[in-house]
């Protein structure tokens, strides 16, 4: 009898493992598309110099990748801790810093939704990124 309530411990203890893992690996895969698509969104930004030009491209980005299903929305405040947001979708925010010498740059958050079964959802992870100073600068 002993023998067989060992097999039974040791099939939930390597099932618990498997469900361990899968879990770090799902985790570890999501974090890893936020950062390429924040990534992206900064390229994006600074290739086309402003966001008015960049929108509809970031727009078709999404779309193109697996970033919560391109285009659906993840609600979550955009005016939290006075963000203000320059685009109108959820699932990222992309805020214009203006500098005092004239030039600005761009600051791009992404967020990582994650929805475990046994534990619930957790979303609004935020993951943020700056583009480099772009527009005119003073000549000091």
């Amino acid at each position: 009898m002993r023998e067989a309530m060992g097999g039974t411990v040791l099939f939930q203890l390597m099932a618990a493992f498997v469900v361990i893992y899968i879990g770090v690996m799902a985790v570890g895969i999501n974090y890893a598309t936020t950062l390429r698509v924040k990534n992206q969104i900064i390229n994006i930004l600074e290739n086309n110099d402003n966001y008015e030009e960049a929108a509809s491209i970031i727009e078709t980005y999404l779309t193109s990748v697996n970033y919560y299903g391109g285009a659906s929305k993840i609600e979550f405040n955009q005016n939290f801790g006075g963000v203000k947001c320059l685009n109108n979708t959820s699932n990222y925010c992309i805020e214009k810093i203006t500098l005092t010498s004239g030039g600005y740059y761009y600051v791009v958050t992404t967020y990582i939704t994650l929805n475990f079964p046994l534990v619930g959802e957790l979303k609004n992870l935020p993951v943020k990124g700056e583009t480099s100073i772009m527009g005119r600068l003073e000549n000091i």
